[in-house]
């Protein structure tokens, strides 16, 4: 059927990769069971991620925090983050950074690597929305810019 394939078109484009966007971050698991429902774009669905830790760093001098999660459906870690440059620079709903998660104690964040999700490519799909605490309060002036 139409739409399971992802066709890309246009070259991707990313900002000047900078060494300032790679940080590490300290991780605080959660001790118990706390999820969110995520809604998407332009349907009704919902899915349920489950919040797996919470990711505090500095960037810019500033310190900040991202919620890490986990889909409930997919088993796949998530870091979806948004930032001042979404809309205007980069996709409007946010993008992700990719995640290597064993439990440790302290992870590498490269928002180099921050990706868009499919919808940004392919309107067939809806864009789960970035829950609100991972919105982070500057530019990230890092990774793929609007497609």
């Amino acid at each position: 059927s139409e739409g399971d394939s992802l066709e890309i078109t246009k070259r991707l484009n990313y900002f000047t990769v900078n060494p300032n966007y790679i940080t590490t971050a300290k991780v605080e698991h959660y001790d118990s069971i706390n999820t969110v429902v995520i809604n998407f774009s332009k349907n009704k669905e919902t899915a349920i991620y489950k919040r797996i830790a919470k990711l505090y760093f500095t960037l810019n001098q500033e310190n900040l925090q991202l919620t890490l999660f986990k889909n409930t459906e997919t088993n796949d870690f998530i870091l979806p983050f948004k930032d001042s440059t979404n809309s205007d620079k980069t996709n409007a709903t946010g993008r992700y950074l990719p995640i290597e998660f064993h439990n440790q104690e302290y992870i590498d964040l490269d928002f180099n690597k921050g990706y868009n999700p499919y919808c940004a490519y392919d309107s067939s799909y809806a864009c789960a929305i970035t829950p609100e605490e991972n919105h982070l309060p500057i530019w990230v002036n890092a990774g793929e810019l609007k497609y």
